[in-house]
């Protein structure tokens, strides 16, 4: 858990001082648009997770398959330092980089105990995961605003 906070807290300072436009942006996409994020992150992720597998069948494509899963183990883990800065921002801390540390903080800490509840606790963490795998394929990584598709007439 220490190591995790301590990894996820140091990319999640760096990030919001370097690039806040970026981790802004995803966090846009899940609080403004969490289903879309959701069907996204759940389809997405499914099939890279089958693809890989698939990659892993084979002798010459097992070290694609490998960074392939770790790629999308990483893409998870930026998930969570969107949602720890989105928390961090609503705390009255004035400086973004510790308000986001602090978010990824308490957001780790409930997500540990979220766990610790039987089914309900699991589902909600991979509900969570998803809606941020979600949010950062839509946004490109956080290098694009998500603007979602209208249709001609209004409808």
């Amino acid at each position: 858990f220490l190591l995790q906070f301590l990894v996820l807290g140091a990319f999640g300072w760096w990030i919001v001082t370097r690039h806040p436009i970026v981790i802004d942006n995803v966090g846009t996409a899940i609080t403004d648009h969490a289903l879309v994020s959701g069907v996204v992150g759940g389809l997405g992720a499914t099939t890279l997770v089958v693809l890989f597998v698939y990659m892993a069948f084979t002798v010459v494509l097992l070290p694609v398959a490998v960074v392939g899963l770790f790629a999308e183990f990483l893409i998870v883990l930026y998930g969570q330092v969107v949602f720890g800065y989105l928390i961090g921002s609503r705390l009255p801390i004035k400086r973004d980089s510790v308000a986001t540390l602090a978010g990824v903080a308490a957001f780790l800490l409930v997500f540990e105990l979220l766990g610790l509840v039987p089914y309900l606790g699991g589902i909600t963490q991979l509900l969570v995961a998803v809606v941020g795998f979600g949010a950062v394929l839509n946004t490109y990584f956080g290098l694009q605003r998500f603007e979602p598709v209208s249709l001609p007439g209004g409808a």
